[in-house]
């Protein structure tokens, strides 16, 4: 016997709306007006810790006898993985 609901019948709110549907029993003819954005503060370019990978990346790494930065270093270690034939680093390497 299969557990859940059958493939005839889905359970579901009968009060829930579906993405995009428009509430017209509201005066909603629409879900947003045309040329409305449905986020108009779009997505934050930046938050906090994204700064601080960003400084730590830019800084240099301690002690590297060739004064890189760590992204230096971290491009050097997945240029060389590239090299010895690791394919989802030629991978990412492909698509940066």
């Amino acid at each position: 016997m299969p557990h859940g609901p059958s493939k005839e019948h889905k359970a579901s709110p009968e009060n829930r709306r579906k993405t995009g549907e428009a509430n017209l029993a509201h005066g909603e003819p629409f879900r947003f007006k045309p040329g409305q954005s449905g986020n108009p503060g779009g997505r934050p370019r930046s938050a906090r810790l994204s700064e601080a990978y960003r400084a730590k990346l830019e800084s240099d790494v301690p002690g590297d006898s060739r004064g890189r930065t760590y992204v230096e270093a971290i491009a050097d270690a997945l240029a060389r993985r590239a090299l010895k034939g690791d394919l989802p680093v030629i991978k990412s390497f492909k698509e940066k």
